[in-house]
């Protein structure tokens, strides 16, 4: 995930989806400023969001979303899947 210099008062909304192995899309890009990470689990099994230097931690059941919202600074951020084996 990557943050640009150019703050949004309004804020933004990151849509994904995690399944087995793979998120879509597979890099998100945004404005530093507010911005809202959702989440939708689009598998078969547990999946989570995370992003360690955010201290974003979005885990969901088969079929469930949910969200956290953040302020980012600019800069470049990894997420993954935490599920072991994941």
């Amino acid at each position: 995930m990557t943050s640009t210099p150019a703050p949004s008062a309004a804020g933004v909304v990151l849509n994904l989806t995690g399944t087995e192995y793979s998120f879509a899309p597979s890099a998100l890009k945004a404005s530093a400023g507010r911005t809202t990470i959702r989440f939708t689990n689009g598998g078969a099994v547990d999946h989570d969001f995370s992003i360690d230097s955010l201290h974003v931690h979005l885990t969901e059941t088969p079929g469930k979303t949910g969200e956290a919202t953040l302020t980012l600074t600019p800069g470049t951020y990894t997420f993954y899947c935490a599920v072991p084996g994941h």
